[in-house]
């Protein structure tokens, strides 16, 4: 049987870490947290749950970090959370069947639950949030590979996969990201404060396409200057055409200012390299908003086909349209 190493960096999470490493621990063959400079009880309450605590010495560089900690798995495959994450302890077993398939990684759902509703949001009543946020984020993946994470900030496996033609596949095992548990303010303007070094020192990070797809994501999360997130996307896009992420935000800017039509355009782009159930939904709405309906219903029969989180309020949403259309 494949085993499976659960993967963290946490620093000063004592109120979290108990239930992101208890939601797996069942599951999981080993437990490696890197500890980056806790003066709480973090490693105390991870070690007493079974984890091997790795003390790293923080230099504002997540993914090297991260992979400070992948040194240390001797398990066939890697699942990584953050200390603000959990798995649904109904749906964790699914890992198990992940482990012994023929893929290199797997892409999850990532719910980021917040009660500031907007584009592509979806109601989900959990700790006191009225839903989420979906995104699909590779969580799972061989550790035999050579996969290492990039970026100092928003660290990712992508170049990695990329360069090792990685077989991807997809899970509806929810990963529940509670980030705003601990309070938006803090968080917004130390991601601010990183996109402020990266937009001053841009040419100094190998990867451009990803610095500005970084950048980007601060103006369009923190900032809300959507315009200024749209300049930074393309930017990113003209270096990394096919990046699905990228087309994805790039596309969720453009619906933010209503510009639904180069919206539907961008989603199309992200769909021809790699079919994802929101962002089928995602192109749904918008078709429904430019009065589309034939339209909306063929995107939301094809989120519905790959497995969309909310089938059920699909279901419910396409049988309205068609028997409007009947009329």
């Amino acid at each position: 049987m494949a085993t499976i190493a659960l993967c963290m960096i946490a620093r000063d999470e004592e109120a979290y870490i108990a239930n992101a490493i208890g939601s797996v621990k069942d599951i999981v063959d080993e437990i490696i947290v890197v500890d980056t400079g806790s003066v709480d009880r973090t490693p105390v309450i991870a070690r007493e749950l079974g984890a091997k605590i790795i003390h790293f010495d923080w230099n504002d560089d997540f993914a090297e970090a991260r992979n400070f900690g992948l040194k240390n798995v001797s398990s066939d495959w890697v699942f990584f959370l953050d200390a603000d994450e959990e798995v649904l302890k109904e749906q964790a077993q699914g890992l198990r069947k992940l482990a012994d398939s023929d893929m290199d990684a797997f892409l999850f759902i990532q719910k980021n639950f917040s009660n500031n509703s907007g584009f592509g949001f979806i109601p989900e009543s959990r700790r006191g949030f009225k839903g989420y946020f979906p995104s699909f984020i590779v969580r799972m993946f061989r550790a035999d590979r050579g996969i290492r994470f990039e970026g100092f900030v928003h660290e990712t496996i992508d170049a990695s996969l990329a360069g090792i033609k990685a077989r991807i596949g997809f899970t509806d095992i929810g990963i529940y990201h509670f980030q705003e548990l601990k309070g938006g303010d803090e968080f917004r303007k130390k991601q601010v404060k990183y996109a402020d070094m990266l937009e001053k020192n841009i040419d100094q990070y190998p990867n451009k396409a990803k610095a500005y797809h970084d950048i980007g994501l601060v103006y369009y999360r923190f900032k809300d200057d959507y315009e200024k997130a749209i300049v930074f996307f393309k930017k990113s896009i003209s270096i990394e055409p096919k990046n699905v992420n990228v087309l994805n935000d790039l596309a969720a800017a453009y619906a933010h200012i209503g510009r639904n039509k180069e919206a539907i355009e961008f989603f199309g782009k992200s769909l021809e390299v790699r079919p994802e159930p929101s962002t089928f939904f995602n192109i749904g709405l918008l078709q429904e908003k430019l009065g589309n309906f034939e339209a909306a219903i063929l995107s939301y029969k094809e989120a519905v086909r790959l497995n969309h989180p909310r089938k059920s309020l699909l279901l419910e949403k396409i049988g309205i349209l068609e028997h409007g259309k009947e009329k």
